[in-house]
């Protein structure tokens, strides 16, 4: 068997080692591997305005009817859609329409 020269020999043992160098070194720089670049800074004190966006739907767990228990007509409404109410607060004021009596009646969460 013929032995390369030398000077062949080296050129294919350089070859091989950028072959290998070279994408370990790219991937050092510039891939996963790459150091993280920090900053370090002073600690200060500063109001941090919190930041909130979405897109969805909100759905309740309960949902009831609520219906007067005497006719009248409505004259004041306690809460809004999408208030949470308490057992015993008022929801609704009315007038009562009776011939006989001219009553307030508050519907009543329960």
């Amino acid at each position: 068997m013929i032995k390369p020269p030398l000077n062949q020999s080296l050129r294919f043992i350089l070859a091989g080692i950028a072959l290998v160098a070279g994408p370990v070194w790219v991937t050092a720089r510039s891939g996963p591997m790459t150091p993280t670049r920090t900053k370090v800074t002073a600690a200060s004190r500063a109001e941090i305005a919190p930041i909130l966006f979405g897109v969805g739907v909100v759905e309740a767990h309960r949902n009831y009817l609520v219906g007067p228990t005497a006719a009248g007509s409505v004259k004041q409404v306690h809460v809004d859609a999408g208030d949470v109410v308490r057992a015993g607060q008022p929801r609704v004021a009315t007038h009562g329409n009776s011939a006989q009596t001219y009553r307030r009646i508050e519907i009543r969460a329960s």
